[in-house]
């Protein structure tokens, strides 16, 4: 259940529902505009949130993250709505780390790659039908527009979904942060078609977020040949590991999706690994050797069974290699036809 604005000052209805009805979920959030901070300035190093320190919304989401189930970063625009939501993402969990006042579960709308990634959900408004919503003979904003629309994607909800069942999504408090020190920034010109924030029309929108985050764990080390792309992987509290990676938007290409060789360190073999995105390689680091695997079973989270991948992998020591063809193909049986979505999977070890 969602409170879409208001009754942040006491949280009268989150009383009631637990009070009466405990088990149901309630969402609060802290209505802002689709874009972050100094959009229009090309020359910042990073574009910060309303919810960072010292910005205006700091305040009532910390507070409001300590009297709700669920805070929803709130809309973003459609063609940057990744790295929006993932500075969003990171000016939150910086300032609540480690502090289980922070109850609430972040809601990042519609990006399941850095839900996944970072232990947070999503409320998916995806559907597979065009020309419902148009202006001027074409699809209109609301998560519809470039190259990154989503009625091609919709296989990546599902395999998202499934991936709760595994870990589920868990609150802003709990557990550690990191991100890199870099961020990477995006921009892209915006019209009427895009966004119906007018301010932005006919001109450049730039914005950043961070290019490594993770949660409960160290951070990845990417090594990239070309473009750098966005990286983000968690230690769920139950245990499993999982790792995504985002694209990148230009000015020269609205939607594209680099490749890198990432490496993650991950503290127990024995729980499954999600995977989403696309790679150049996968490394898992172990803290003890792997050379005694018999089975590495990887199964794409939309199929009904695993296949054991052992002798196309490369296991060195501690280390365990995964080339980015592989993790492509445990992914292409199941996928919907014409479905562009990212992989997205779950590795699991038998010794």
């Amino acid at each position: 259940m969602e409170i879409d604005g208001g009754d942040t000052e006491h949280f009268y209805s989150y009383q009631a529902k637990q009070e009466l009805f405990p088990t149901l979920q309630l969402e609060y959030i802290n209505g802002t505009g689709p874009f972050n901070e100094r959009w229009d300035d090309p020359n910042r190093r990073s574009y910060p949130s309303p919810f960072d320190i010292g910005q205006a919304k700091q305040a009532s989401m910390l507070r409001i993250l300590q009297h709700t189930d669920v805070f929803r970063t709130y809309d973003v625009a459609p063609l940057l709505f990744s790295n929006i939501t993932m500075q969003r993402v990171n000016d939150i969990l910086k300032q609540t780390q480690n502090n289980p006042a922070y109850i609430g579960i972040l809601n990042i709308q519609d990006d399941p790659q850095v839900a996944a990634g970072m232990g947070c959900l999503i409320a998916s408004k995806r559907h597979p039908n065009f020309g419902e919503r148009t202006l001027d003979g074409k699809n209109l904003h609301h998560q519809m527009r470039g190259k990154h629309m989503v009625q091609w994607r919709m296989n990546e909800v599902e395999r998202f979904g499934r991936w709760q069942r595994i870990s589920p999504a868990f609150a802003a408090g709990i557990g550690s942060y990191l991100s890199s020190e870099n961020d990477l920034i995006d921009r892209y010109p915006h019209t009427a078609n895009d966004t119906g924030f007018k301010p932005v029309y006919g001109k450049i929108v730039t914005q950043s977020a961070p290019a490594i985050m993770a949660g409960n764990m160290p951070l990845p080390r990417v090594e990239v040949t070309g473009d750098a792309l966005y990286v983000l992987a968690s230690t769920y509290p139950n245990g499993p590991v999982c790792v995504a990676t985002e694209g990148r938007v230009s000015l020269e290409n609205q939607w594209y999706e680099p490749r890198a060789t990432v490496t993650i360190d991950v503290a127990d073999a024995s729980q499954p690994i999600g995977v989403f995105g696309h790679y150049d390689t996968l490394v898992l680091n172990f803290p003890e050797p792997i050379t005694d695997l018999n089975h590495v079973w990887a199964q794409d989270l939309l199929a009904e069974s695993a296949t054991d991948i052992r002798s196309r992998v490369s296991i060195n020591g501690h280390q365990l290699s995964i080339p980015g063809e592989i993790i492509a193909q445990i992914d292409s049986a199941a996928a919907d036809s014409g479905d562009v979505s990212v992989p997205g999977s779950v590795i699991q070890f038998e010794r």
